[in-house]
């Protein structure tokens, strides 16, 4: 009969903390996750960039946010929890019925160790691997998106600090007479003029090549 009662109480504990848990845990990554929101928004979806893509991004995010919420969610779901019960003498109750602080305390640490194990498996495991495919991810979604935003008679300025003017794109995706403004140097800025040119793609580089034939520079 008292194994019956105890965890009756066990579990009453741990549901007055796993509530407040999950609010808090909801809440903390939401306001965390608001500025990534923000920033995918602006450079992905102004691109035309599927909303499968995105949705993988903010996936490929969540292990690290989780991995800062989750500790802070199980420190506030306890406070909240055991406040709430000493408020509603709920915990003067079971002290009357003969149940000290430790037996009390004794789901509350199992929860808070269930707590650690999962932050460790976010922290050294899972986060870093959703990191490595984000990273992946991401690069190749900019450089292709970028490439296919390269449209012929439209000034198009996805490079920084500079403006490109393409008449015509060949099958071969070659470019004739480009015209490029560069103001890198704004004491300096740079007119470019070429029959010729092209975007080269170096993705394990991380690096994009803007390459010019037959053409003249103007300062």
């Amino acid at each position: 009969y008292k194994n019956v009662v105890r965890k009756l109480i066990d579990r009453y504990i741990l549901k007055e903390v796993l509530s407040t848990f999950l609010i808090g845990l909801i809440v903390y990554t939401f306001v965390m996750l608001m500025s990534q929101i923000l920033e995918l928004s602006e450079i992905f979806i102004v691109r035309g960039v599927p909303f499968k893509t995105v949705l993988a991004l903010l996936f490929y995010l969540m292990p690290s946010l989780l991995a800062f919420t989750v500790p802070m969610s199980v420190l506030v779901g306890i406070l909240a929890g055991l406040s709430r019960m000493s408020s509603d003498s709920e915990i003067t109750a079971l002290k009357t019925l003969g149940i000290n602080y430790i037996r009390i305390l004794k789901p509350l640490l199992l929860f808070s160790l269930w707590g650690m194990l999962l932050t460790a498996f976010l922290t050294l495991y899972f986060a870093p691997m959703a990191n490595y495919k984000w990273t992946q991810l991401f690069k190749d979604t900019v450089l292709t998106r970028f490439q296919l935003q390269i449209s012929p008679r439209q000034f198009n300025e996805s490079l920084p600090n500079s403006v490109i003017y393409i008449q015509d794109i060949t099958k071969t995706n070659d470019w004739s007479n480009v015209f490029v403004q560069m103001t890198d140097n704004p004491e300096e800025p740079r007119v470019i003029y070429a029959k010729q040119g092209g975007l080269s793609f170096f993705p394990d580089e991380k690096l994009a090549v803007l390459k010019l034939y037959d053409g003249a520079v103007h300062y």
